[in-house]
């Protein structure tokens, strides 16, 4: 069984604004599957997928998990 990677995503609905969190998923098979399964294709012009380890915060503390 392979380790699943958690991803965040951010999506918006125009161009105009800009992107917003939208949910975060664990991933063991495909991101693009994965993700078109939690938040649907419908209305989007654009969703990126981050993985959360590669998040670094800039400002603010990060929050541990352990």
């Amino acid at each position: 069984m392979s380790e699943k990677l958690a991803y965040q995503i951010y999506g918006r609905t125009s161009y105009e604004t800009p992107l917003a969190f939208i949910a975060e998923v664990e991933v063991d098979t495909s991101v693009t599957d994965e993700v078109l399964a939690e938040v649907g294709n419908e209305g989007w012009i654009e969703l990126v997928a981050i993985p959360t380890k590669a998040m670094l915060h800039v400002v603010g503390e990060e929050e541990d998990d352990d």
